[in-house]
């Protein structure tokens, strides 16, 4: 059997005494080495405590000390005393050190448990999100499970697991509180985006809607992602017809005069133009469009820009058309009145020579002794007399009174009625 060094040196110095060293006595000083290395590993670990008085630090550091000396100078039944006072010392420092924990851990158990409390009440505040909540529920289970424990150790790591707990419960607050406040000014540039003009009506429930659904986390929160997600989609929404309102508004200060004074010329060019169908059925499509435009129906920026182009254009083409139409319409009925005018002119003064020369005819044959009577002046006029008429012969037609006789023949009432008698005017009058 192989003995260790320290045994071996041992078993020389009893054969240099005299003493024969047996088997069975190197078996009997291994068993106490044995012991006493039990011992020192129990003295060690005493050592290592925190419990530990300085007093008793150096009543196990002396333990160590004297058996070190002893070993190899006293025999074995002065080594088992050494070794039973030894067992006694640490007995008293093993109670005095659990003594000294047990109260560490009713001590530090206190703490954790009013952490925990803390953590408890806190878990029912506004915006304590629900992992948040099922942690503190474990942490209370954690606890339950140390309430009894004998070490310190698993105290310490409850505490520690608590004191992080409440950081990250009193961040995650945080957090949640400052991203539904971010909600709370989505909803104020809501209101703001609300009063600004040329929104469609789409848009305007669009951001009402975004309000509402903002509107549910204000109270309480408990799920960070669902208001993680609710801000994000807020503020893309919000975003996004922001930037279509600036651009709208952008469009519309450059056309809306325009546009509107532009759908009025064609609406009277379409009542009183002179258009083809198919002009019309253009210059209808376009013109809807453009007030399509002009309600924001279906509307996209840069819409009423290129609505209005397209009208303009079409609008310039239908009109140029249709006043050549009327203008080459009015030429011809003109020059149809003229060439009646003219044919009639002829025909009255056919008639009014032919009438002439009758009563020409009619005056000779009276004779020189009777002769026509004198108009009489009745103001600024010349009344015919009785029986007769004034002619104007190059347009043949007969008055009763005129201002200035010379510029009409007198024939008589009989002679009148082969002509027509002439509406009133400055000159002459019935």
């Amino acid at each position: 059997m192989k003995l260790r060094k320290e045994l071996l040196g041992i078993v020389l110095a009893f054969s240099m005494t005299g003493i024969i060293a047996t088997s069975a006595n190197a078996n009997a000083y291994q068993e106490i080495y044995d012991q006493q290395e039990k011992q020192e590993q129990k003295i060690k670990t005493l050592l290592e405590s925190e419990f530990i008085s300085a007093d008793e630090q150096s009543i196990l550091k002396n333990e160590l000390s004297t058996f070190a000396q002893a070993k190899n100078s006293q025999n074995r039944q002065g080594l088992l005393a050494l070794i039973a006072q030894s067992e006694e010392q640490v007995s008293q420092v093993s109670q005095s050190v659990a003594f000294m924990e047990a109260n560490t851990i009713q001590t530090e158990l206190g703490q954790v448990e009013i952490q925990i409390d803390t953590l408890v009440e806190k878990s029912d505040e506004a915006f304590i999100s629900k992992a948040d909540q099922d942690q503190i529920k474990d942490l209370v289970e954690k606890y339950q499970t140390v309430s009894d424990t004998k070490e310190i150790t698993p105290v310490r790591t409850l505490a520690d697991e608590a004191k992080t707990l409440t950081e990250a419960v009193t961040d995650n607050q945080k957090e949640l509180i400052s991203l539904v406040d971010t909600l709370k000014a989505d909803n104020e540039s809501s209101d703001t985006l609300l009063k600004k003009p040329y929104l469609s009506d789409s848009e305007k429930k669009e951001l009402n809607q975004n309000k509402a659904d903002n509107q549910q986390f204000f109270e309480d929160a408990d799920v960070k992602q669902a208001v993680v997600d609710r801000q994000e989609a807020s503020s893309k929404l919000i975003e996004t017809i922001s930037q279509k309102q600036a651009a709208t508004a952008k469009d519309f200060k450059s056309y809306e005069d325009k546009a509107k004074s532009l759908v009025n010329e064609t609406k009277s060019l379409l009542s009183n133009g002179d258009l083809s169908d198919e002009e019309k059925t253009e210059l209808t499509s376009a013109k809807t469009q453009l007030e399509d435009s002009l309600v924001l129906k279906d509307y996209t920026p840069g819409n009423l820009k290129t609505g209005f182009t397209d009208l303009d254009d079409q609008y310039i083409n239908a009109k140029t058309s249709s006043d050549k139409r009327i203008a080459d319409k009015k030429k011809a009925a003109e020059a149809a009145a003229e060439a009646e005018r003219e044919k009639q002119e002829k025909e009255q003064a056919a008639q009014a020579k032919a009438a002439e020369e009758a009563n020409q005819a009619s005056s000779n044959q009276t004779g020189s002794n009777q002769s026509t009577p004198s108009p009489s002046l009745v103001g600024e006029w010349y009344q015919a007399p009785d029986g007769y008429k004034f002619l104007k012969v190059e347009s043949g037609k007969t008055y009763g009174q005129v201002k200035i006789p010379s510029n009409f023949t007198l024939i008589t009432a009989t002679e009148a009625q082969s002509y027509t008698p002439g509406h009133g005017n400055g000159y002459a009058k019935q």
